[in-house]
């Protein structure tokens, strides 16, 4: 939705801004008189402390007046738009903002094996996507939404820290995370620290042994 004008933001997101999908990147006084003067200053001279891009279409700036009252105008394409917009809903300044933009998308058939909040997860999957996401009031996080194969609907899987998502070209095939087990005889052995990246090591071993390729989502 980035860079869009108003209007074609408002009809992709149901008629309304989505303050919520908003984040602060910089509270402070700047020396303008115009908003002309704060989209250059935001352009060619970034005032100590700003972490965001350079003040682009669909970018929002606060301004207060001399009663501490403020308005908000959106950028558009073409010069500036008074607008409402609920700040209270928007993400508090971010603590973890490292300016990755992230989308990644595969479609067709395949699995997908990563670390989730119980240890080594596998999918068959008609689609994956991964992307950025709001963590929490003041985090960005990552979003993995995997379509299962056959199924309607989709599964979503939220982390704090980018994700290791191995995907493995299976075709049609469903391989179940006990495949990545260590065996020895008739004993199922478990996997190395349940949360650590030796599962996912082990992984990448039962694909070469047996033949399949397989890649991180990077």
């Amino acid at each position: 939705m980035m860079f869009r004008d108003f209007r074609n933001l408002c009809i992709a997101c149901g008629g309304e801004l989505p303050a919520e999908c908003y984040e602060a990147v910089y509270t402070g006084e700047v020396n303008a008189v115009t908003l002309e003067d704060v989209y250059r200053i935001f352009n060619i001279e970034h005032p100590k402390g700003f972490r965001g891009h350079s003040l682009s279409p669909s970018d929002v700036v606060e301004i207060y007046d001399f009663a501490e009252e403020s308005s908000f105008y959106y950028c558009n394409p073409a010069g500036f738009l008074k607008i409402p917009f609920d700040k209270k809903k928007a993400f508090s300044e971010i603590q973890n903002h490292d300016y990755e933009q992230c989308e990644i998308i595969r479609c067709g058939n395949f699995s997908i094996v990563f670390l989730g909040a119980q240890g080594m997860q596998s999918a068959h999957c008609s689609k994956v996507v991964l992307t950025r996401c709001k963590y929490s009031k003041s985090q960005l996080g990552y979003r993995l939404r995997y379509f299962p194969w056959g199924e309607d609907g989709y599964q979503d899987k939220e982390f704090l820290s980018r994700p290791k998502v191995l995907y493995v070209e299976s075709g049609f095939k469903n391989i179940p995370v006990s495949a990545f087990y260590e065996r020895t005889d008739e004993i199922q052995k478990s996997w190395p620290g349940r949360f650590s990246d030796d599962c996912l090591k082990l992984a990448e071993k039962w694909c070469r042994e047996n033949g399949y390729r397989y890649s991180y989502l990077l």
